[in-house]
């Protein structure tokens, strides 16, 4: 009898360190963030203003597409929450214009953040 995907998964994960299980985990999460991308990322190193929770900061935006940003911040990922709003200005290159956008906070890293554009102005 041939032996399950599911059952040779597990049979592997089971002989897995804690250490090699959580980067297994971090590396299915970041497969699976990869595939959910509606859009493709370009990336950038362009400074980027921000206003979230009635404070406002600097940061660089990393990579950009129609759907959103990866903003790197010096403030920690625990200052700001899942579906939070934030407003973004800033120039992109090559451009007189500067470009203010309201987003969605939807992921959260050490100095990273994701967001989800929701209206250009």
């Amino acid at each position: 009898m041939k032996t399950s995907n599911k059952d040779r998964l597990l049979a592997i994960i089971n002989i897995m360190t804690d250490e090699e299980q959580q980067d297994l985990i971090k590396e299915l999460e970041d497969r699976q963030a990869r595939d959910m991308r509606r859009y493709e990322r370009k990336s950038h190193s362009m400074p980027v203003e921000y206003v979230a929770q009635e404070h406002s900061s600097t940061g660089v935006i990393k990579d950009i597409s129609i759907g959103g940003v990866l903003l790197e911040t010096s403030e920690i990922g625990g200052s700001f929450s899942i579906g939070e709003d934030m407003i973004l200005t800033f120039q992109y290159p090559n451009q007189e214009k500067y470009i203010k956008i309201r987003g969605e906070v939807v992921r959260i890293e050490p100095q990273r953040i994701g967001v989800k554009f929701k209206k250009v102005s």
